[in-house]
């Protein structure tokens, strides 16, 4: 398998191209980069979004620049990247066209291709859209249930395998995107998830270095995605806190009257502060503690395996709210509030239909839009002994649940 960057070296012109040069950007505006990662059950709904996309684009300025690299479930096609223009003539320019096929959801791959962007359309601020499957900071292994090392890499970006006549899945552990990102020669001034339960505090701390907002939904979205028509010319607000809060209200809104997509953004300059109120609070009210889990919001059931009430992902500040003091929470709570900066709440959202979220009630005091892994004896007697893999992410010591024994 050859990486991009090689590609790039052995290959002065780019197949299927009209690729102009990045140098009328005059290094103004914003570059986005939609990562679609498709090779997969959701590949028939990425020309939905990209039609979506294309109307979007509409209402871009001069110096903005939108580029979605596409990888389908199609043996007949090759990945590609394109650049979505707003000119009515062209709305659409393939600025690079793959030779062979490769996993999406290999990290090296990943950094190879938002470097090119990144080089090719270079601009004041950039900003990064996943799109694909996702289930937050998971580590998924197969093997016995206390095993402590995942034997199957799954987080984002499932790729089937299939155009490369593979029978193996992979997925890309937040770990390695972390990685990935952090090798890229800019940072991001957005990353925005169209993926689900991806808006976990494990992720966002993970990814804090490499992005000052993550935009995301702690539960599960709708397999249409994200309402693009609509939130992409938000993504290209030069205004932070306008720019979060529409993406957030256009979003939450696509899922309906009284089934909206719950939605947060994470300002992740203030994650290391919230990091040691944790660790704090942790420290001093939850130690040797049996924690009271009943009727708290939680986002995630495992229900691909035997265990189908498996609940691994909690609201954190519900959490906290129902296991600490009242004094110490509201401590706890300013600093929560300065690092979730906004949040849209709904009553339901969207499930594979195995499991209704049906046995709490959502209140503005109770939803905190960031999904939390609170370690749990249960866990160690489920098919995923969660309270090892938990210990893979630079959250767990951050927080402090090494600290109390976990």
């Amino acid at each position: 398998m050859k990486y991009l960057l090689t590609t790039i070296l052995a290959v002065l012109a780019f197949t299927a191209c009209s690729h102009d040069n990045s140098s009328e950007s005059n290094g103004q505006g914003r570059t986005v980069i939609v990562y679609m990662a498709a090779e997969n059950n959701l590949s028939s709904i990425a020309q939905v979004n990209i039609n979506d996309m294309i109307i979007g684009a509409k209402k871009l300025g001069s110096k903005d620049r939108l580029l979605v690299f596409v990888d389908r479930q199609n043996p007949q096609e090759k990945p590609f990247i394109i650049r979505l223009t707003g000119n009515a003539k062209q709305p659409v320019d393939t600025v690079y066209q793959f030779n062979n096929d490769f996993y999406s959801s290999d990290s090296e791959e990943m950094k190879q291709i938002l470097g090119w962007c990144m080089k090719e359309y270079p601009n004041d601020s950039y900003g990064l859209v996943l799109w694909g499957h996702a289930d937050g900071w998971l580590f998924h292994n197969t093997t016995t249930p206390k095993a402590s090392t995942p034997s199957i890499k799954k987080a984002f970006g499932q790729d089937s395998g299939k155009d490369l006549n593979k029978e193996e899945t992979k997925w890309m552990e937040i770990t390695e995107m972390r990685d990935a990102l952090a090798a890229l020669p800019h940072t991001f001034i957005f990353i925005i998830a169209d993926c689900c339960a991806f808006q976990n505090v494990e992720v966002a701390y993970e990814l804090r270095n490499t992005t000052d907002y993550i935009i995301a939904s702690p539960a599960e979205i709708p397999g249409a995605g994200a309402p693009y028509a609509n939130i992409i010319p938000a993504m290209f607000n030069k205004t932070d806190a306008t720019m979060y809060q529409q993406i957030c209200d256009r979003y939450n809104e696509a899922g309906g009257t009284g089934n909206r997509v719950p939605i947060s953004t994470v300002n992740t300059a203030k994650l290391s502060d919230l990091a040691s109120a944790t660790h704090d609070i942790v420290s001093n009210e939850l130690n040797g503690k049996t924690f009271n889990m009943d009727g708290l919001v939680y986002y995630y059931n495992n229900v691909n395996y035997v265990y189908r009430a498996e609940r691994i992902m909690y609201d954190m500040m519900d959490f906290l709210r129902q296991n600490t003091g009242n004094e110490a929470y509201l401590k706890w709570r300013q600093t929560y509030d300065a690092a979730v900066v906004y949040k849209k709440k709904s009553s339901k959202w969207d499930t594979n239909g195995l499991v209704d979220f049906d046995d709490f009630t959502v209140t503005d005091d109770n939803f905190g839009g960031m999904s939390m892994f609170v370690p749990l004896n249960r866990y160690n007697s489920t098919q995923k002994n969660y309270n090892e893999l938990i210990k893979q992410m630079e959250w767990y010591n951050a927080a402090g649940w090494s600290s109390i024994g976990w």
